[in-house]
């Protein structure tokens, strides 16, 4: 079968998403070759890319440092933090939440005092390639969000300030 791809049958590389320039085929809102979908093998891109006829490229998507809160109620807090990379995601960044990725089963644990230095040390050694660091306000700014702010503009990077519209809880 067909479809928006243009018949292109397997999957593609990383970054091997079509376009027009690549000989790929058109750029569609289902491109093979990536995670995430109803249909093994596709993509969603966001529908800025759509709409560009450009496929997200390092070129074209901000780093971008997330700050959410972590501790606390952690687990309505990792379903927000989740919801904030969703959104950064949606506007054409690439971000990073140190904060989910470290504090995974089997990775740090954030209870024990010098795993959560050695995660809080890894997540800040990102400023040095991230373009802007963003901060997600709607459940409040903990500590390390601020400890993570007062990093970024130490560091001369802008500090952005969102929120999804979510009611505090």
């Amino acid at each position: 079968m067909r479809g928006c791809n243009d018949g292109y049958k397997g999957r593609r590389p990383f970054g091997g998403a079509p376009s027009p320039s690549n000989g790929l085929g058109k750029m569609c809102a289902t491109p093979v070759g990536g995670l995430g979908s109803r249909r093994p093998g596709t993509i969603r891109w966001p529908l800025h890319f759509v709409m560009s006829g450009s496929p997200p490229t390092r070129f074209s998507m901000r780093l971008v440092i997330i700050e959410s809160p972590y501790a606390g109620d952690i687990e309505a807090n990792v379903a927000y933090a989740r919801a904030c990379v969703r959104d950064s995601l949606g506007r054409g960044e690439a971000p990073i939440a140190s904060h989910l990725l470290y504090t995974q089963p089997g990775i740090l644990r954030d209870d024990i005092p010098a795993e959560r230095q050695w995660g809080i040390a890894a997540g800040l050694a990102w400023r040095n390639v991230a373009d802007a660091s963003v901060v997600y306000t709607d459940r409040g700014i903990s500590a390390g969000m601020e400890h993570g702010i007062a990093a970024a503009r130490e560091a001369g990077k802008p500090v952005e300030f969102r929120s999804l519209g979510q009611a505090t809880g």
